[in-house]
């Protein structure tokens, strides 16, 4: 799926400055970003899983604290109740 939408982006897994996923265990959360090869992600150490708004949530975190800046390309990953999962990619304006 994040492939997916990289490619209709225009863009490849190397192209991704930033990770926004869903809230998981952190063992898991480590095994997907170094899997997609991701040198930078957002980690929502002191939250629950709030479904969807998961990535977003963690995108604005990074926003405020400097971690995403002007020209990224922010990978959002979010699944949902039941069997529901998207991937959107952002390029982070200023």
């Amino acid at each position: 799926m994040a492939e997916g939408a990289l490619a209709r982006s225009g863009l490849g897994l190397g192209d991704v400055d930033y990770l926004c996923g869903i809230h998981m265990k952190r063992s898991m959360h480590d095994a997907i970003v170094r899997e997609l090869g991701i040198g930078r992600a957002a980690y929502l150490e002191d939250t629950g899983h709030m479904s969807g708004v998961d990535p977003l949530f963690a995108l604005d975190r990074a926003v405020r604290a400097g971690d995403v800046t002007a020209g990224d390309v922010v990978l959002l990953l979010a699944a949902g109740t039941g069997y529901t999962w998207a991937a959107s990619v952002v390029r982070w304006g200023a």
